[in-house]
């Protein structure tokens, strides 16, 4: 009996178109801001701080690495990116997604000439640190690949 060759790329191709999926249906059921002014409060206050950043650019762009700190004015947070030596600033700000109104993070920032966006979901880690890990699109013209990137909160002190 001959055995037919497997296709081991072909569960990773779904699975990758999958989660990309299920993402891009989050963010186009986005409602606005989170009802629950309490809930955003307290998200808002648990996201502070400063961060590890490894990411891989949209559209099969490189990877990246470096730190970003975000900090609390008023509804919003201020994100500070350092990577491979260059500073950015942008704007990120809690978001609701999907009819369950699941809060996301949704940072917006220019790097060059070229708008970024990162649409977070928002997790903790085993001792309950904040952890983003999101996809990475261009708003204003289309992203084929969307990029990946993650947040990994670290110590002041290091």
């Amino acid at each position: 009996m001959k055995r037919r060759p497997q296709n081991h790329k072909k569960p990773t191709l779904i699975l990758y178109a999958v989660s990309c999926l299920v993402l891009l249906c989050s963010v186009a059921f986005a409602d606005g801001p989170l009802k629950d002014k309490d809930r955003e409060d307290s998200l808002l206050g648990f996201l502070t701080g400063y961060y590890e950043v490894i990411g891989k650019r949209p559209n099969g762009g490189g990877t990246y690495h470096g730190t970003a700190t975000l900090t609390r004015k008023d509804n919003e947070l201020i994100v500070t990116r350092n990577i491979n030596g260059k500073k950015t600033t942008g704007i990120a700000k809690i978001i609701s997604a999907t009819a369950d109104e699941i809060p996301i993070l949704q940072a917006d920032f220019t790097e060059g000439r070229q708008k970024h966006r990162i649409i977070y979901m928002i997790g903790s880690d085993l001792d309950n640190f904040a952890r983003l890990t999101g996809k990475v699109y261009f708003p204003d013209r289309e992203t084929r690949i969307p990029g990946q990137e993650a947040l990994f909160i670290r110590e002041v002190s290091e």
